[in-house]
This record gives structure tokens, C-alpha cells and sequence, in this order.
């Protein structure tokens, strides 16, 4: 049997994003991989050939970096590790950077959300916390490489931290579906994938309908978790029941179909640091119409629209113009779809290896 490079990865949950599973499946396939997570993960959910170490979840968050720190230190001594990679600063992050040190391996940090975002509106952000801030900033200075997902994600690292140094831009991306013809029609399809929470400002998503009924038929259906009776009242409040179907929780094998159905991905969030269902969107041919956060602030224009936050009117004006332009909405659609093709999870894979290889020289020799 060939001796493989033996990688730890350290997070909250990890194989509960679905993109972040392919690849963690794709590259215990070069490697020997360990998941140290913060969070209890059911085993059968973690691609095979993977290790598990997981805390219980209403563990003590110091009793939970001892309980990780002392299973990667007994694996370590039995087997040794060549490389660490924490997905978010904190505590992933902590953790590696702390096992990094004392056991001279290099660590790879990769940002995926509000690790450096600080937003009093809402609150959101692990910045609003003074001490958080000051561990989310040592992590990321202190990094072998420091990895974000999008050029909108990499300055807020560079202002809300102060931080100089080299950021690598590197989006969790899909592997393309087969292209398919999609002709705009009415009602004019919406689609609107999230878990409800105040980051995701879905006022703005029924404001964003209210609007745009008054000038043509539509219809959103909206997939996550967390919508209640507080948040089905707001649809009652504005008269959009026979507009809006709440679709509840799908699996992700699941989601194709709701791609292909759709005409448009509506994405309203305050801040996003990739976000990946805009690039799942995308990789199905559907156009993206959004605020400008994350990987839509990225390629508005060009490969979706994007509009300033919490603007709703923006918002409406924006698909309404993409409605009326069938040329443009091809073209973004197209635009889109190819990039992710050229930027698909082979080529995420080539790079992230890339980094894994400068501190692999000499392994196996």
C-alpha cells in the first residue's frame, strides 16, 4: 500500500456543506485525512475513507479543544501528521494554530463566513466580540496561507482587521451540470436557497416580490431551514401567499430540480463570504440577481447582477431589466456558467494542493 501525506482538518460540522464534502471526498483520495470537529457529526455523513473525531456539542468549549487537542496529539504520536487545515478562524483555527506550534507543522486557515465581519444592524459577525477579534487576528496573521472564498471577502480581512499580508482567493466551486436551454417566461420563476436568519435579510427578499408584482407575474420558492409562524405572517402582512411557496429543507441531491425550474436565484443577504449556492446556481445556468456581497460583488456585471444591500427597489428594477433584456439574461447565464466551468472543484483542487505540496517536500523520501 502506498503511504499517503497524512492531513488534519479542524471546524464546526465540516461535511454539513455539501460542496466542502465533495471535497474532502476528492482529496482523501490523495491523502490520509482526519476531521477534528467542534460539533457532533453523524459518521455515516463523512465521506469514506475519512477519520472522525468529533466533541459533543453541549461540551464546554475549552473542555472541547483539550477533548481535540488530546485525540490529534495520541494520533500524532502514533502517526504522524505533515500538515493542519482549519476551516474559519475560530475555533478551528485556534485549535491548529496552537497543535501548529507545538508540534512544528505548518497550518492552512481557509475563511467561509463572518469570521471578519462586524455588523451592529443585525448584529452579525464574530468581530463585534473584542476578544474574538483579537484571536480571529492572530490566527490569520500567524497562517502558513491564509484562504478566502471571494475578492470581496479578502478586503474585508484587510480592513475590519488591519491585516497586510498575502490572501489567497479560492471559492469552494461545483463541478458544471450538462447545459440546458432555459427560456424566460411568466411567471417569471424566483428561486431563494438560505436557512432563515437575520444575516440572509429576507425582509428584503418579500419587500424585493411586493415590488416586482406590481409590474409582472412572479412566483419565489424559497428552500431552508427555520421558517416559522413569525416569518409566514410577514408574507400574510404584505398579501403574498399565492406568490411565495415555502418549499422547507431539500436535500442537496435534491436541489437539480428546483435549478432547472428556476429562472432567477435571488440571493438578499447583509454579507456573504462566497456564498455557495449563488456558484451551485450558476454551474445550473441559472442568473443570479443579489446584493453585493461575497462572489456576486465579485462578478457583478459580467456573470450576475448585483445591486447595493438592503435596496430592494434596486433589487426589483434589477430582474425586471434582466425580464425585458433576453439577450443579457443569455449572456450573463452563459458568462456564468463558464467561468465555473473554467473554475470548477478540479481546478479548486489543483490549487489547494498546490499550497499542500509546499510543505510536503521530501514526504516519502
Amino acid at each position: 500500500m502506498i503511504k499517503k501525506p497524512k492531513i488534519a482538518f479542524f471546524g464546526v460540522g465540516l461535511v454539513g456543506i455539501p460542496l466542502l464534502n465533495q471535497i474532502l471526498t476528492s482529496l482523501g483520495k490523495q491523502y490520509n485525512l482526519t476531521i477534528y470537529s467542534f460539533m457532533r457529526v453523524d459518521a455515516g455523513s463523512v465521506p469514506k475513507g475519512i477519520k472522525l473525531r468529533s466533541a459533543p456539542n453541549k461540551m464546554h468549549q475549552r473542555l472541547k479543544y483539550l477533548l481535540l487537542g488530546s485525540y490529534f496529539l495520541y494520533d500524532h504520536l502514533r502517526s504522524p501528521y505533515h500538515l493542519l487545515h482549519a476551516q474559519s478562524a475560530f475555533p478551528g483555527g485556534v485549535l491548529a494554530r496552537r497543535l501548529g506550534i507545538i508540534c512544528r507543522l505548518h497550518w492552512i486557515v481557509t475563511l467561509i463566513g463572518g469570521e471578519v465581519e462586524c455588523l451592529s444592524k443585525i448584529p452579525f459577525g464574530d468581530l463585534r466580540n473584542h476578544a474574538l477579534r483579537s484571536i480571529t487576528k492572530r490566527v490569520c496573521i500567524d497562517a502558513s496561507v491564509l484562504t478566502v472564498m471571494s475578492h470581496y471577502q479578502a478586503q474585508s480581512v484587510k480592513n475590519n482587521l488591519s491585516l497586510n499580508r498575502d490572501i489567497v482567493v479560492l471559492p469552494y466551486a461545483p463541478v458544471v451540470r450538462p447545459w440546458k436551454e432555459k427560456k424566460l417566461a411568466t411567471p417569471l420563476k424566483l428561486l431563494h436557497i438560505a436557512y432563515h436568519h437575520p444575516v440572509k435579510n429576507h425582509s428584503m427578499l418579500l419587500r424585493c416580490v411586493d415590488a416586482l408584482r406590481n409590474s409582472m407575474p412572479v412566483h419565489l420558492t424559497i428552500i431552508g431551514s427555520n421558517y416559522g409562524e413569525r416569518f409566514r405572517s410577514e408574507i400574510d402582512a404584505l398579501g403574498l401567499q399565492e406568490l411565495i411557496t415555502i418549499q422547507g429543507v431539500v436535500d442537496h441531491r435534491n436541489l437539480n430540480a428546483f435549478f432547472d425550474d428556476a429562472h432567477i436565484l435571488v440571493h438578499t443577504s447583509w454579507y456573504e463570504g462566497l456564498p455557495a449556492v449563488a456558484v451551485e446556481a450558476m454551474a445550473s445556468g441559472v442568473v443570479v440577481c443579489g446584493t453585493r456581497v461575497g462572489i456576486i460583488a465579485d462578478f457583478a456585471d459580467s456573470f450576475c447582477v448585483a445591486v447595493n444591500v438592503d435596496d430592494h427597489l434596486a433589487l426589483a428594477s434589477a430582474i425586471l431589466n434582466v425580464y425585458n433584456h433576453k439577450d443579457r439574461y443569455e449572456n450573463i447565464r452563459l458568462a456564468a456558467y463558464q467561468w465555473v466551468g473554467d473554475n470548477d472543484q478540479t481546478n479548486y483542487l489543483r490549487q489547494i494542493t498546490t499550497y499542500y505540496s509546499k510543505f510536503l517536500e521530501g514526504f516519502g523520501r
